[in-house]
């Protein structure tokens, strides 16, 4: 007696699954902006080549190694901030903050995340990071030099004086960045 089992369905489905799991590995592969998971503790579980390169490593068990918690941000406070909303809201989108290269160099970083949990029920984080240093640095920049401009021209003494600005437009906006929250 000989049973025989048609197993093309099955092999068919191998094939399909591997050809998507090949897609998704090249898309995380070889997408332009940053993409990780980490731990609350600050773990790096995974990450793309894109981030791993922005923060100067060699490879991902470089940085593997790393916690973010202590030795990610300029600033720990803006870790705890970015957890505290993540865990709060369940996402974060454009969170702006400061981090530390492998060189200890600091890069400016816009990042958006999500939180989930594994099947243990620990909680991690997935995000994109975009590397916005020449941006920033340009604002910075631009902000200096408003500065100086209406600092020497009295507007920050005089507020009335801005009735009588040349270019109401331009110098409207320009005043905003120097003053988000008003004059």
């Amino acid at each position: 007696i000989a049973i025989k089992q048609d197993i093309t369905l099955r092999k068919n489905m191998e094939k399909d699954l591997f050809e998507s799991e090949k897609r998704f590995r090249g898309l995380f592969e070889n997408a332009t902006l940053g993409l990780y998971r980490t731990t609350e503790s600050g773990k790096v579980l995974m990450m793309n080549n894109a981030l791993f390169k922005m923060l100067g490593y060699n490879s991902f068990e470089e940085m593997h190694n790393a916690d973010l918690n202590s030795n990610g941000y300029v600033n720990p406070k803006r870790r705890k901030e970015f957890i505290q909303n993540v865990k709060s809201n369940g996402i974060i989108i454009g969170f702006e903050s400061e981090w530390l290269k492998k060189n200890g160099s600091k890069i400016y970083i816009s990042e958006s995340a999500r939180k989930d949990f594994d099947e243990n029920g620990n909680l991690f984080f997935e995000g994109t990071v975009e590397d916005i240093t020449k941006r920033k640095l340009a604002e910075l920049e631009l902000q200096q030099k408003i500065w100086k401009r209406y600092s020497t021209n009295s507007i920050v003494q005089n507020p009335t004086s801005i009735l009588k600005l040349k270019e109401p437009d331009l110098d409207y906006h320009l005043l905003m960045i120097l003053f988000p929250r008003g004059m």
